[in-house]
């Protein structure tokens, strides 16, 4: 198709680039062309003489060429190809978060320049996806939340997300969610036997107590959660997934909560809180019946040997609690950052 160009020497390509984008001229439905020496960059319109008086550093020609078609890239470091640097191109995240219709990135410094670029660049690839954050601080604090940017889209950030046949109202900035844990999840909620009571202390949106409501019969999950934000949205979904009086939503300090009515409840114990988790061990222990339970306990933990340290804390803090840890079972869930990782314990406490 023919459409207006500009044509400039190929060492100027990433400058002109750079500038025809900052002018709103690139049309970023067609890629760029390469010929002898120089590159053909397609424009929506003409530059005006004004816009062209800011690209004549570059010794452009303005002139009619044909255009391919930009077709839907396969992923995001194909869609880029044209728009950013080669050496960029191997810093730019091959995979996401995709929470609902919410698309999150990490974020990364030599990426500044280009993050709007990036932001396009994710919608054309997840065409469903209707805002793209950057992710720009860990999580953190008693409401587990961190820090975001939107850079594509239409900034909306409260979304619907779908996992193993249930349905979640989530906001990402307000409340904690990770879509990486939904196997996990899946795991635990199969390990649960019909009739227990369980104890998921920190449930955030309700990820794992609405689907062991759903999947386990004759079970009920208390769901507690510090962040109102959170267990607003937890009932929310409470109500979406038709799981009303089999998970109790709770808003407060899971120390409080247990101290002042739940010692000695629960068959079954979740701690999905892997940064702060061993400090509340002891929690954990009063909160399962006197004949003991089992505790699914969470934390990060680097090599050499993280299992054999996450381990060691949980029998650690069960034995602090007065309690003993019957057999336990370890597993890497995922790998956080280099060589560090997130470990699960499944312990059987008496």
């Amino acid at each position: 198709m023919e459409k207006p160009a500009l044509k400039v020497e190929k060492r100027l390509g990433e400058e002109a680039l750079k500038a025809v984008s900052k002018l709103g001229l690139l049309d970023r439905g067609f890629k760029v062309k390469r010929l002898d020496g120089y590159i053909a960059i397609p424009l929506v319109r003409n530059p005006t003489e004004e816009e062209f008086n800011a690209l004549r550093r570059l010794n452009p020609l303005v002139y009619v060429e044909e255009f391919e078609p930009r077709l839907r890239p396969r992923s995001i470091r194909e869609a880029l190809e044209d728009m950013v640097p080669e050496d960029v191109l191997s810093s730019i995240p091959s995979s996401l978060d995709l929470v609902g219709d919410v698309a999150i990135i990490q974020y990364r410094r030599e990426l500044e320049p280009y993050l709007k670029a990036v932001g396009e660049a994710v919608m054309k690839v997840y065409p469903r996806v209707k805002s793209v954050l950057v992710k720009t601080g860990p999580i953190s604090g008693d409401f587990r939340v961190g820090d975001y940017t939107v850079v594509a889209g239409s900034g909306e950030t409260e979304t619907v997300h779908k996992e193993y046949g249930c349905l979640y109202a989530v906001d990402p900035v307000k409340v904690y969610f990770s879509p990486r844990l939904s196997y996990e999840r899946f795991r635990v909620a199969s390990m649960v036997k019909p009739g227990e009571r369980v104890l998921d202390m920190f449930t955030g949106v309700g990820c794992y107590a609405i689907l062991i409501a759903k999947k386990v019969t004759d079970c009920v999950v208390y769901a507690v959660d510090i962040n109102p934000v959170a267990v607003k949205y937890l009932k929310r979904n409470i109500a979406m997934n038709k799981v009303q009086g089999r998970v109790i939503p709770v808003q407060g300090d899971v120390v409080k909560v247990v101290d002042e009515g739940l010692k000695g409840v629960f068959d079954r114990v979740i701690m999905d809180n892997p940064s702060r988790a061993k400090f509340f061990l002891k929690t954990a222990c009063q909160a399962l019946k006197p004949s003991g339970g089992v505790i699914h306990y969470y934390g990060f933990y680097p090599e050499p040997n993280p299992e054999d340290q996450a381990l060691r804390d949980f029998r650690r803090g069960v034995l602090e609690a007065g309690r003993l840890v019957e057999s336990a079972e370890t597993r890497i869930v995922r790998e956080v950052s280099p060589r560090r990782y997130h470990v699960a314990v499944d312990g059987k406490v008496c």
